[in-house]
């Protein structure tokens, strides 16, 4: 069968490689960004599908849930987001909104700007369209330096639009500050580049910061991809997007040549859920046990790579969301992942990040995830990360 040049290009995404060993009831797995289970809103959310399905109308085909996007609207207003039902756009999940956007914003040969290391679904998204990722230079465990991007962008030529997370990157686990926000805004509104903003992890505030996310501060210029995989959980693959009306039309056309409808059952309970006010309880019992888990992560880090064996070895210390990235020297880490899982641990090694020829730079760099884990998970496997690297 004959496939097109980016299909024969395409490799399988390295965290698909990684679910393959989830089911392993000795695996302690840092790969996968999940939040805590127990936190998550699942009686409530069975109370909602109850009630929707004394109703046999709810498995019909019904239009996009407007409790949902009313819902979503005074959910962005405690983040300080003016916007109305109207102005938001159903997706299902975070990555089908990066999808529809690279295929509306990005042409063949375009250049998509982002941080030194990225999301490696927007790597994946970028791969149809002939466009490309190139990220702006910054420093170690930090997004793209702004004096950098100014440079990149008085240089030219013009990309497609800036990609970036403002508060708890992934892979970085850092936020970026109220000037780095304000200036990021204004260098895209000076040079006319729209900025695409992914935030699965504004909500996830564990110093309880609430700084504005960058939509907030130019809606009609930064496009806002939001989701309910990391606070209501990950099966539910529902997200929105935040655009001008022109795009949203534009949006809703490329969608339905993939899908008549999205998830629509999942959008009414949501829709239920936010109505009822009960979502609020349980992002808070999930900010506070993600910040007990960041401290045992970052307690166990301590203890086992502050040490002469390590000399070298930093980490971020996570604002928001779930990740911490560590760095090491002399270490493959994607070689020693195979290793690492017959031994009981997981992690995203750092070069499934890397954004063109950044790869070999970030070879002793890790991704690791603490949402998943409990504290004795977290003990272990950092204890088990340790000796399998030093091996």
């Amino acid at each position: 069968m004959r496939l097109t040049g980016w299909a024969k290009r395409a490799e399988t995404h390295p965290l698909r490689l990684l679910l393959d060993s989830e089911g392993r009831s000795d695996l302690v797995s840092f790969a996968i960004g999940v939040p805590p289970a127990d936190s998550l809103p699942s009686r409530a959310l069975a109370r909602a599908f109850d009630r929707l399905l004394a109703d046999p109308q709810a498995l019909m085909l019904n239009p996009p849930s407007h409790e949902l996007r009313r819902g979503i609207t005074d959910l962005m207003a405690k983040r300080g987001v003016d916007c109305g039902p109207n102005t938001v756009f159903l997706t299902d999940g975070a990555q089908q909104a990066l999808d529809l956007l690279v295929r509306l914003l990005v042409r063949p040969g375009d250049e998509v700007l982002v941080d030194p290391v990225t999301y490696t679904g927007m790597l994946m998204a970028l791969q149809p369209s002939g466009g490309r990722a190139s990220g702006v230079e910054g420093g170690a465990g930090q997004t793209m330096d702004l004096d950098a991007l100014a440079k990149r962008l008085e240089r030219g030529p013009r990309p497609a639009f800036i990609y970036t997370m403002a508060d708890g990157h992934n892979p970085l686990g850092v936020s970026m500050g109220l000037d780095q926000r304000e200036r990021l805004v204004e260098l895209g509104h000076r040079h006319g580049v729209p900025i695409v903003e992914d935030d699965p992890y504004g909500w996830l505030d564990l110093d309880e910061e609430w700084l504005p996310p960058l939509h907030a501060l130019n809606p009609d210029e930064v496009i806002y991809v939001g989701t309910f995989s990391k606070i209501a959980g990950p099966a539910l693959r529902c997200g929105w997007i935040l655009a001008p009306q022109g795009l949203r039309a534009k949006l809703s056309l490329v969608r339905d040549l993939a899908a008549i409808d999205s998830a629509n059952l999942v959008q009414q309970a949501l829709g239920d859920l936010l109505g009822r006010g009960e979502l609020e309880a349980s992002l808070t019992a999930t900010r506070v046990e993600l910040r007990r888990r960041r401290a045992w992560m970052l307690t166990a880090l301590a203890d086992h790579f502050s040490t002469p064996t390590w000399p070298s070895a930093t980490w971020t210390s996570p604002n928001a969301g779930l990740f911490v990235w560590l760095q090491l020297a002399g270490v493959d880490a994607a070689a020693r992942l195979p290793a690492a899982i017959e031994r009981g641990v997981a992690y995203v090694p750092g070069s499934a990040f890397a954004v063109g020829s950044s790869e070999a730079e970030l070879e002793s760099a890790l991704r690791l995830s603490f949402g998943g884990c409990d504290r004795a998970a977290i003990d272990i496997g950092v204890e088990r990360l340790a000796e399998v690297l030093r091996s």
